[in-house]
């Protein structure tokens, strides 16, 4: 028998996740949604063979909780590798996240984002991953904006990157409501063009 290798079961895995979060986005994640058969006909695997990496849903849920935060910051790392400024890094990943949230192949993950909350809020157990790691990697971008003088000196960034992803995601509800793409494209603009306007003549705090 062929030896199975780490790359077969970590695209193996992958797969399965893909599929699950694409069911629960869709059909939900409570008794009588989507089902382990659902994510396995996804897959185009076998009920068995999502068993073997995975005991229930819950298990599944939390995998993909897991794989998705590991997503973001990888993302995060790779725009800000190749991103000439702090500022430049920002927008790459905001359109980059507006280009998700926008392609309609990605709407059941969007719904996911969704159903993990509603699920999280019931058994008491929010994930705070999903908050503290994007709004410290925005965090992070607004301050060295804010060193390279985009950003007025006397707006505190942790504040503006946390009012910037509640807006991402109020976005994010909008789009999956109406789809409209015109109207978010143009949230995205607005925002940019106000946080440019809050620069004024005063020396930045790296002046």
């Amino acid at each position: 028998m062929a030896r199975v290798t780490q790359e077969h079961t970590d695209a193996r895995r992958k797969q399965i996740l893909v599929a699950a979060a694409r069911q629960f986005g869709l059909k939900g994640m409570e008794p009588g949604a989507a089902t382990i058969d659902d994510i396995a006909m996804d897959a185009g695997l076998s009920k068995g063979s999502i068993y073997s990496y995975y005991k229930n849903k819950d298990e599944l849920m939390e995998a993909i909780s897991d794989f998705g935060a590991e997503a973001d910051a990888e993302m995060f790392a790779t725009i800000k590798e190749n991103a000439d400024t702090a500022w430049d890094a920002f927008w790459a990943v905001s359109r980059h996240v507006w280009d998700l949230m926008l392609d309609p192949e990605k709407r059941e993950l969007q719904m996911l984002s969704f159903e993990r909350l509603l699920i999280e809020l019931r058994q008491g157990t929010v994930d705070p991953r999903f908050v503290s790691g994007p709004v410290g990697e925005l965090t992070e971008s607004m301050e060295g904006a804010q060193q390279e003088g985009k950003i007025a000196a006397d707006i505190d960034p942790h504040v503006l990157a946390t009012m910037l992803w509640n807006c991402q995601q109020g976005t994010r509800a909008y789009i999956l409501r109406t789809g409209d793409a015109e109207m978010a494209n143009a949230i995205l603009d607005l925002m940019k063009d106000l946080i440019s306007r809050t620069v004024d003549t005063q020396p930045t705090a790296a002046e």
